[in-house]
């Protein structure tokens, strides 16, 4: 059987020879992989202290008791070395330039500081909690993540200060903008670049030194933020599309203070605000669209912007320096923009409170504007736009339910440089169609 052995014998050279290939292919995988690995390593920091330099308001020690690199190109010294402020800051920026990990957690962060003598707060803290950063690379990471903080300070045995932060993640955070600012020395030109933020909110009180303690209703400031989120593309460093909400954005103050009494005069007990915005934009046409930027009051309305603006260019996005910022802006021209507003309430709050400090009744002043409007606005901007513009504005005023104003350029675009150099309405007014509408 010579025959079929040679057979068997060539079928099986050519098992090993078209094997060969994958074999290498998986050997070179294997190896690379196992380099990798002994290339990166846990590391744990326990007890770090770093003493903040003290300064004339006063002194602080941030203390992190244990922070965990999983799978990181750090060894335990260079880490070490770039928590210590003795490192040079650009020996520490190359450090988070270089540094890559898998995971990093850190439990907790304590700051305490204490105050000069002469100071409004002698002490206060911060705790960090449950920081935690995931595919850490060249200053970006896959995700970050905050579970919470706390924040005190106190004037002697008094709280001054408190608050809570809730959790808070940021999704494909890019602080490469933040370590070239840094580099350049100048952190006005620091960019963050992400994909989605979500923070849960924020509560703050404050005390109002300017109102007992004992006064009725206390004497503190309250202040509450969030829910919130953030959503946002990027071209390389310029930004696409971004947009973002705020539920909320609250403001308490003191009965008896200033604040206090001048809110509940116009009618509020506290302001509360919601916020959302909403960009575009196109760096080979250089058009900007703000496709939505809203605020709303509670129990007062809501006021609308959007607009579409060309001729800006990439570098207001980007990490470029304060001139070339300066001149993108100069540079920019808008073509249409919209402002709207939809009552709730404000329009009669503020009649009602203008009536009483003036001491008449809210239908003789609100008569009084009325006739101010129809004789006024014409007078001012001229033309069909004037008479446009005080129809809807007496329109408004007899019934306050909405009132939208829409401005386009003639000829397509109108740059800013132009509207700067203005010196009144007559200059402006032949260059732009404008348009009022109210209560539809």
């Amino acid at each position: 059987m010579p025959f079929a052995s040679n057979t068997r014998a060539l079928m099986f050279a050519s098992l090993l020879a078209s094997c060969a290939p994958a074999a290498v292919a998986l050997g070179a995988v294997t190896f690379a992989a196992t380099a990798a690995q002994a290339l990166t390593q846990d590391v744990t920091l326990d007890n770090v202290k770093i003493d903040l330099p003290a300064k004339a308001d006063g002194k602080g020690v941030v203390t992190i008791r244990k922070a965990t690199f999983e799978g990181t190109n750090l060894s335990k010294e260079e880490l070490a070395k770039f928590f210590n402020l003795a490192t040079p800051p650009e020996e520490a920026r190359a450090l988070l330039a270089k540094m890559t990990a898998a995971k990093i957690s850190i439990p907790e962060i304590a700051v305490v500081f204490e105050a000069a003598k002469d100071k409004d707060i002698s002490n206060g803290s911060f705790t960090f909690r449950d920081l935690s950063a995931t595919r850490v690379e060249q200053g970006k990471a896959a995700k970050l993540a905050l579970g919470g903080a706390d924040m005190s300070a106190r004037k002697g045995d008094v709280d001054v200060f408190k608050g809570t932060i809730g959790a808070y993640t940021i999704e494909d955070a890019d602080f490469s903008g933040i370590l070239n600012a840094l580099k350049a020395g100048d952190i006005g030109l620091a960019m963050l670049k992400y994909s989605k933020v979500n923070f849960a909110g924020a509560d703050i009180s404050v005390v109002d030194t300017g109102t007992p303690a004992g006064a009725p209703g206390g004497n503190l400031m309250k202040f509450k933020l969030g829910p919130g989120s953030a959503i946002a593309s990027f071209e390389g460093d310029i930004f696409r599309k971004a947009s973002g909400e705020v539920a909320s954005l609250s403001m308490e103050f003191p009965k008896a203070s200033q604040a206090g009494q001048a809110l509940a005069a116009f009618g509020y007990d506290k302001i509360d605000l919601g916020f959302k915005v909403a960009a575009n934009y196109d760096p080979a046409t250089r058009k900007l669209g703000v496709e939505d930027y809203t605020i709303t009051g509670v129990n007062a309305g809501t006021l609308s912007f959007k607009g579409q603006f060309g001729s800006i260019e990439p570098a207001l996005f980007t990490g470029a320096d304060k001139d070339a910022k300066a001149k993108a802006i100069m540079g920019a021209d808008f073509s249409a923009m919209t402002l709207r507003f939809v009552n709730a309430g404000l329009a009669e709050k503020g009649l009602a409170f203008a009536a009483t400090m003036q001491k008449k009744s809210p239908d003789a002043l609100k008569a009084e504007i009325t006739g101010m409007a129809k004789a006024v606005i014409p007078g001012v901007l001229g033309g069909d736009a004037g008479k446009k513009v005080a129809d809807a504005v007496t329109a408004f005023l007899t019934s306050p339910k909405s009132l939208m104003f829409d401005v386009k350029a003639k000829g397509g675009a109108l740059k800013f440089v132009e509207l700067a150099g203005a010196k009144g309405p007559q200059d402006v007014l032949p260059k732009i169609d404008l348009n009022a509408v109210a209560n539809q």
